[in-house]
Order: C-alpha cells, then structure tokens, then sequence
C-alpha cells in the first residue's frame, strides 16, 4: 500500500503475490527496499516457510510487479531476506540452512542469472546459522554493504556471537550472549560510515522479566564496538522482540519493541519506544499517551520504524486488539504533520 500526496489519501492495496505459509515471531520474512535513482521498488519475501526467497519489483510506483527472481534450494530452506537497492543495483541476504549468510548482488536491469553470489565466511568453532534467523543489510554512506547476523559459539554450550561481515573481507564479532540461549530479531543501519545495530537477545544484564533488548555500536567504520546498551524496560516490564531500530540525520536514535512479560505496571502504553540522542542514555515510552496507547497489543505483529526526510518519527506495525483506532496495519507519524 502507498500513500498518494496529491489526493492526500491511501491508495488501494494492491495484492503483489500469494507468499504462502511464511508465519514467524522471531525472524523478518519480508524486506521493502526502494531505489530512487531509477524509481525502483523491490519486495523480498520468504515463501511457503523457508521453501525460496523471492524478489518482485515494480518500476511504476508499486501500480504493478513483476517476479525478478527466485532463490530455491530443494535440499536446504531458505529464511529471513533483507534488501537493498541502490545506484540501478540490487543487495540482497538471507540465511540458507546448512550454507549460512548467502549474499547476492548485481545491476536490476540484468538478468538474475548474471548477479554474483558469495557466502559468509565460516568463522572457527561456530555453527553456520542460528534458529532460522535473518540477517540485517545495509549500505554505508558510500554504497558499501555490511550485512549482520547471529552464529552459535561451540565452545560454550548457550553462547551466540553477532557477526559483521563487509563482503570480500572476513566477518567480526561484535558481541555475544554472555553464554545465554536465545538471539533474535538484527537491525542495522548505518549513520555515515559507522554502523549501529540492535538486536534482541539475553545477557547478564537482562532483568528477570527478560529485558532483551540491546544496542551496540562503532565509531570508527566496523573496527572496534562498543560495550552493548541494553534499552531501559517500561518499569518492571519486558524489552522484547520484534524489534525496529531508526536514526534521524543527526545519528540520534529511535528503537521500537514489545514487551512481552512483567508485572503490569507500564506507565506507557504500546508498542513501546525508545528514544536516544546520544546513543548511550535511552528514554522509553511509548507514540502517544496511555490513553491511546493502552489498549493495543504489548506483542505488536511486526513492527517498522523510519524517520522520514523532515526527521519526523514514522511507526507502523499490525494491530490486533480492540481499540479506538482500528484493528489491522496501524500508522503514526510524529507531529507536527
């Protein structure tokens, strides 16, 4: 669905494809990227619960798409796409099982036969993949791509290392689980040359509700990081995936979650927000005041967030509980308008 300024009002919803059975709550299945070089948008979506990963586009505003191509392994599922397209090129990851982080790239307007492919690297004592996730990719203000993701440390029985990997060189860990099971849910975005990522997963400094939620960054290209933040909890309550992470033009930051268990006691509402403008001290609440906010789902299906070109504040995400606004995709924009 797009917005059209002319009339002020949505456009129709338009059906792209049938995608099939692609339920997930811990990983991304489906990727929206625009280039506005050439006027291109491309759509990745896992099909049919890891069977392919496939990639429509359309030239014409998202009037009409086309398929560009499909990634099928028979033997070997294919999960979580993230994609970037950028300068008439296409960047495009997703975990394939037994394989790990497939990176494919090349001109849109070749076929997809021509795109070169390339695998992460293996990084010593590690598994390949993790719980079926999805990585994150992202271009640097110089069109470099750097895609993040989770691998399982075998040297310890619960530890997971996040892994940074620039194409062509090999990966880096820049934090790990503290030997704590579960990692899920990557966003990673870059403000200049620098990457900033936040993840979900436990460490020892998650509180005993499950405050999972963290951030970690470099200040010198990907070299060396940060110790990891974990976002403050609305009172004694959850940080939790899904989770989305923005920066505005500045490189301050805005992260969206749910929250999933906890004594009840939230003086926000739903989905939760955090908001930094030094990427150390994080405030959380939540859009609006609780009495909006109150009544929709601590556990958002999906959640994105992007601060638009004014540097205001956009939030979408899948509502499902009965409230003043609706049931269905759900929109805030930060004010003014």
């Amino acid at each position: 669905r797009s917005w059209n300024r002319a009339k002020y009002a949505w456009n129709p919803v338009l059906k792209v494809t049938t995608a099939g059975d692609i339920s997930s709550a811990s990983r991304s299945t489906i990727s929206l990227a625009y280039d506005a070089s050439t006027s291109t948008f491309g759509l990745a979506f896992e099909a049919n619960a890891g069977s392919a990963v496939n990639l429509y586009v359309s030239t014409d505003g998202g009037l009409t798409w086309t398929s560009k191509a499909s990634f099928h392994d028979a033997a070997n599922a294919s999960y979580g796409p993230s994609l970037a397209l950028a300068k008439g090129n296409v960047y495009l990851a997703f975990e394939r099982d037994n394989s790990g982080i497939e990176y494919t790239t090349g001109a849109m307007s070749a076929a997809s036969s021509a795109w070169t492919t390339s695998v992460s690297p293996q990084p010593n004592q590690t598994s390949i993949a993790v719980n079926s996730e999805s990585p994150s990719l992202s271009l640097d203000g110089s069109g470099n791509v750097a895609i993040a993701y989770w691998v399982q440390d075998l040297t310890q029985s619960y530890n997971y290392l996040l892994m940074y990997w620039k194409p062509g060189s090999a990966p880096a860990s820049v934090m790990n689980s503290q030997n704590n099971a579960g990692a899920h849910y990557t966003r990673m975005h870059f403000f200049g040359a620098n990457p900033r990522i936040a993840v979900s997963v436990f460490r020892n400094d998650s509180s005993a509700e499950g405050g999972t939620v963290h951030f970690v960054r470099s200040d010198d290209g990907g070299k060396t990081w940060t110790t990891p933040v974990q976002i403050p909890a609305d009172n004694h309550n959850s940080t939790d995936m899904p989770l989305d992470l923005a920066l505005d033009s500045a490189g301050h930051g805005a992260m969206a979650f749910d929250r999933n268990s906890g004594s009840g006691d939230d003086a926000c509402g739903f989905p939760k927000l955090a908001r930094s403008t030094d990427l150390t001290n994080w405030t959380t609440c939540a859009a609006a005041n609780v009495a909006t906010t109150g009544n929709y789902n601590n556990i958002p299906f999906g959640l994105a967030l992007l601060y638009g070109g004014n540097d205001r504040l956009y939030l979408a995400w899948q509502e499902v509980n009965t409230n003043g606004t609706g049931v269905g995709v759900l929109l805030w924009r930060e004010p003014p308008a």
